[in-house]
């Protein structure tokens, strides 16, 4: 027996050499190309900071993904 089929026949997971190529929008497209999560926009919007918001980050969090996240600020 293979590797790949006793890891099958230990965890009942299918092997992933037998899956076919993944599905979806290429790699690298820009966030405002998702689509829509039940209704709902795909990424949430906040500020870091009201405190001080010189120093405030823009942060997105994905609404499909949970702790997919992406940070931006301004160093001007």
């Amino acid at each position: 027996m293979e590797e790949h089929e006793a890891l099958h026949a230990l965890t009942g997971l299918p092997d992933a050499r037998a899956a076919g190529p993944e599905r979806g929008p290429s790699i690298l497209t820009r966030i405002s190309q998702d689509l829509p999560v039940l209704g709902v926009a795909a990424w949430s919007g906040r500020i870091s900071s009201t405190l001080l918001p010189e120093f405030a980050c823009a942060i997105l969090s994905s609404n499909l993904w949970p702790g997919a996240h992406a940070v931006a600020n301004s160093s001007g």
